[in-house]
């Protein structure tokens, strides 16, 4: 028969926080994926796959809120599936929840925070570095590593980040 598995996106929840009487949302990423059992067993078709996703009106899944009370009184909106090409049997699933309960810091002002990930770009000349060991060079200092530049050009090296925005 085959089953679903639900994953959410790392780094995938973003929050839209608005003062009361106004709703506040937090947008959530998974990917919804659907495995054999077996070597013979059929794919159960793209019904079966919407029936596996959150539906409009519903609570989140436990994972997302976490025991927390706040999230608990969120309930889905929009939900969008979009299939993914690069796998087989899997798609995106975008939901929004929203609730017009009032969320406040410490201080009872309302905020905004959005998170975004992104790759940058860096320079690597030497990989394996190694520093000092009371991490303070005297002298001249080779940092040692494996030289993995190009006649003394640097390669690309992808950095992963996080840009997190409060607004307040």
């Amino acid at each position: 028969m085959g089953t679903f598995t639900v994953e959410e996106f790392k780094e995938s929840r973003s929050y839209q926080l608005e003062a009361f009487p106004n709703e506040c949302s937090l947008t959530a990423v998974y990917t919804v994926t659907w495995s054999p059992s077996s070597a013979l067993d059929p794919y159960p078709g793209n019904v079966a796959m919407l029936a596996a996703v959150a539906k409009p009106r519903q609570r989140p899944n436990s994972f997302i809120h976490e025991s927390d009370g706040y999230h608990k009184t969120l309930v889905s909106r929009e939900v969008t599936v979009t299939p993914l090409m690069e796998r087989t049997y899997a798609w995106r699933v975008t939901i929004r929840y929203s609730t017009r309960g009032p969320l406040q810091d410490g201080a009872g002002q309302f905020c905004i925070v959005t998170r975004s990930t992104s790759i940058r770009q860096a320079a690597l000349y030497r990989s394996g570095a190694t520093l000092p060991t009371n991490g303070t060079p005297s002298g001249f200092t080779d940092i040692a590593g494996t030289a993995v530049d190009l006649n003394g050009n640097p390669r690309e090296y992808e950095v992963p980040q996080t840009l997190v925005s409060v607004e307040v």
